[in-house]
């Protein structure tokens, strides 16, 4: 026994329009997704190959960087032996005081302190002189490659006469690790 459907043409029309509906949301909510999904990786995907090709050519210059890091540390000295170098900057300092006509009258080296980025060494000076010798002094501090930081600078005239002063000053020395 078989049994067979009438549809009517105004069912078939309205079974039609049903089809069609589903078919678009169907591909509204599914793939237009896919699409949407598949467009946004291919944007990502884009933007991590420009990234891939700038860190490539960072790493394509890191010789020519590390031949400019040999030159810098041979030009400033920073290779030298460890635990001599408070033997090159400190006469060196005590030179450019007296340059300037300044008179050191005690020097007490401090202890190396480690840091993440290299390694302090200062001294604590204690200095005669007048206002001009150590404008001098300050100013040679400045332009030294070692690059000297004045840590504690106490003047105090020693008499009441300002031209002679006792200056305590604490200075420092940072050597980077390269």
């Amino acid at each position: 026994m078989s049994v067979k459907f009438k549809i009517s043409g105004r069912e078939r029309k309205i079974l039609l329009i049903a089809a069609a509906g589903a078919f678009l949301i169907f591909n509204y909510l599914v793939v237009w997704d896919w699409i949407g999904t598949a467009l946004s990786k291919q944007k990502e995907l884009g933007q991590l190959r420009a990234e891939l090709q700038k860190r490539r050519a960072v790493v394509a210059r890191t010789s020519e960087w590390e031949g400019e890091i040999r030159s810098l540390k041979t030009r400033y000295k920073l290779d030298g032996p460890k635990g001599e170098e408070n033997s090159e900057w400190l006469p060196r300092l005590e030179n450019l005081a007296k340059r300037s006509g300044l008179n050191v009258t005690n020097r007490r080296p401090l202890p190396e302190k480690r840091t993440a980025f290299g390694t302090e060494s200062g001294v604590n000076y204690s200095i005669e002189g007048g206002q001009e010798a150590l404008v001098k002094f300050l100013y040679a501090l400045q332009r030294d490659p070692a690059n000297p930081q004045v840590l504690l600078l106490q003047i105090t005239p020693e008499s009441p006469n300002v031209d002679k002063l006792r200056v305590e000053a604490t200075i420092l020395v940072t050597r980077y690790n390269l």
